[in-house]
């Protein structure tokens, strides 16, 4: 054994750090897959366009108003 105890913790510690970013990573990468899977854009992207549709519609009447007084 050429390397010291210090060494070798200092070594698992790099190791395990790398290993909590490659599983952080996959984590995200089945969080991308099941948001496109499950329609989750589908449904915002179709709220987005209603809200635009709705301000459109009512233009000049929602110059004055707040974002809650307009939805409610």
């Amino acid at each position: 054994m050429d390397k010291s105890r210090e060494e070798l913790e200092k070594e698992y510690a790099e190791a395990t750090a790398k290993l909590e970013q490659y599983q952080h990573r996959g984590q995200r990468y089945e969080n991308r897959i099941r948001y496109y899977a499950q329609g989750e854009r589908k449904k915002r992207n179709h709220r987005l366009i209603t809200r635009g549709g709705a301000v459109e519609s009512i233009a000049p009447e929602v110059r004055g108003m707040s974002e809650r007084a307009f939805f409610f």
